[in-house]
């Protein structure tokens, strides 16, 4: 069972994996997210076969236009819209849904971090840490942007030290979450990881 607390002041989710390992969604939307204590937040979500019937309309557009066409502000714009069904679709339990939105916002934005954020934490979800590893690495390959709680670099080797840690790679879990303290010296739960990782080796 996942469990989230939302703080409306930073626009984080917090995402609590049966292993007491955190990841942190970011939030589309902070008004129309809400609290409760388990089984996710309630409020108005996008049902999934509305999600799906969305998906689908926009992967035939998408098939019918040329893959090598720059980024319009208008599909700027739609990148944000799928990423916002993404963070509604994760955040109500569809984890399926919320990759496929997260990937269409992706293939409209390329360098869209927040997505990219999202979906690996959707593939640790889904327990597809070979993907979630993929998309962590991807999102070190875009320039870094400050954010709270953490940077998204930051955000970047701590959901790959929870990727190590769950595999049981304690050593190489405790490295990601160095380099993690590196760039954000205070992000507290890179530190209580850490040392839990240290405890556990």
């Amino acid at each position: 069972m996942l469990f989230y607390t939302l703080f409306n002041q930073i626009g984080y989710t917090t995402v609590y994996y049966p292993d007491c390992s955190v990841g942190f969604i970011q939030l589309a939307d902070r008004q129309r997210l809400s609290t409760q204590q388990t089984g996710g937040p309630s409020g108005s979500f996008v049902p999934s076969f509305q999600l799906q019937q969305v998906l689908a309309q926009s992967a035939t557009q998408s098939d019918s236009q040329s893959a090598t066409q720059p980024t319009t502000q208008s599909e700027t714009q739609s990148a944000q819209s799928f990423y916002d069904l993404g963070v509604e679709a994760q955040t109500a339990g569809q984890i399926q849904a919320a990759v496929q939105a997260y990937q269409q916002a992706i293939d409209l934005e390329p360098n869209f971090d927040a997505a990219y954020i999202n979906l690996g934490l959707a593939f640790i979800q889904l327990a597809q840490f070979d993907k979630a590893w993929n998309t962590f690495q991807q999102v070190l390959t875009l320039p870094d942007r400050p954010e709270r709680p953490a940077s998204i670099h930051t955000l970047a080797h701590y959901n790959l030290a929870i990727i190590l840690n769950r595999q049981g790679k304690l050593n190489e879990a405790m490295t990601e979450a160095q380099k993690a303290l590196e760039i954000t010296p205070d992000f507290e739960k890179a530190q209580q990881l850490l040392r839990q990782l240290q405890s556990s080796s």
